[in-house]
């Protein structure tokens, strides 16, 4: 045990010298029930001191159980999450979607990341729903001009936030549009990395603007349209998780 403010014994001095004092006054004078209530008295001012110094008992090491699940939640941030065949647009809608999703697992911890053509942390693991609605509401569409994604990225980089033997990867955004999956499935078989889909994109898909407000075009002067790339199935149902459409 140790105190946090140890300089308040010196008051104990003080308790002591009136203590003392008492006993060479004419004490003898004084009834047995004042003596009784002189004695509380002094017993009451020597907690107050005690408490006053507010002992603490030194740190170790305090073991808890978690029950939750870790989840890793990677969100897709290329330029395509701006088409807005869902509203607002895909990524405001995913964001939404994402915080009601951790504010109803309020047993799990959460891990955010962003992808483009490289994922990055957006918050560690936390079971702080407020923080990680925080990072989201950080993110703007208004930043994001990558148009391309990696999901290999993802996969590496959420086998390194958690470390429990079953792991479990969310990915948010529209599925990029890769057609083979083939290296990502071993990889998961490999790492025991569970994936699921959640597809925030339609079939009939959605033009794209440019910054300055133009639609955007191919090589071949054709309009860019962006949809949802179901393909993604395949890695999903392949590593053990879901795919949501």
């Amino acid at each position: 045990m140790s105190f946090l403010f140890p300089q308040y014994f010196w008051l104990l001095l003080l308790l002591f010298l009136i203590m003392l004092w008492r006993r060479k006054s004419k004490e003898s004078d004084i009834v047995n029930q004042a003596k009784q209530k002189l004695i509380l008295i002094y017993i009451a001012l020597f907690m107050i001191i005690i408490a006053l110094s507010r002992p603490v008992l030194n740190e170790g090491v305090v073991k808890q159980e978690y029950e939750g699940s870790e989840i890793v939640i990677a969100l897709d941030l290329s330029y395509s999450m701006q088409a807005k065949d869902i509203k607002p647009n895909r990524l405001e809608a995913s964001k939404e979607m994402i915080k009601r999703l951790i504010s109803a697992r309020v047993h799990d911890r959460f891990a955010l990341l962003g992808f483009t053509s490289n994922a990055i942390i957006l918050s560690p693991l936390s079971s702080d729903a407020e923080l990680l609605s925080h990072q989201l509401d950080l993110i703007s569409s208004e930043t994001i001009i990558t148009k391309g994604t990696n999901m290999a990225s993802v996969l590496d980089l959420s086998i390194k936030l958690s470390e429990v033997k079953q792991k479990n990867l969310i990915i948010v955004g529209d599925g990029a549009d890769k057609q083979d999956f083939s290296k990502e499935i071993a990889f998961a078989k490999d790492n025991g990395l569970s994936i699921s889909m959640v597809i925030m994109a339609t079939s009939a898909g959605a033009r794209l603007k440019d910054k300055h407000g133009k639609w955007l075009k191919d090589s071949s002067g054709h309009l860019v349209i962006t949809a949802k790339n179901n393909k993604v199935k395949k890695l999903c149902l392949a590593s053990g998780g879901v795919f949501v459409d």
